[in-house]
């Protein structure tokens, strides 16, 4: 445990300097953007079909339950507006 503690109250290099870390900066690119509108489609997506699905099944169970299974594409239709 003593080893532990020794090690842990020591900062390792960079901090004892008082220097930033390097690093390699590179521009933007179009790639860069491709990709994250490619991951913030892909977020969206899945939460337009999260919620599809949910009030799919509230859809199913509301007409079975009140034997009018015509409320499901109103019920569909609400979650994803």
């Amino acid at each position: 445990m003593g080893t532990v503690i020794a090690r842990t109250g020591r900062p390792a290099g960079d901090i004892v300097t008082c220097r930033p870390a390097r690093r390699a900066r590179a521009p933007a690119t179009a790639a860069l953007l491709v990709v994250a509108a490619s991951h913030l489609a892909v977020a969206m997506a899945g939460s337009v079909i999260v919620l599809a699905a949910g009030r799919l099944g509230a859809g199913l169970a509301h007409g079975i339950v009140g034997d009018d299974l015509g409320q499901v594409p109103r019920l569909l239709g609400a979650a994803l507006v």
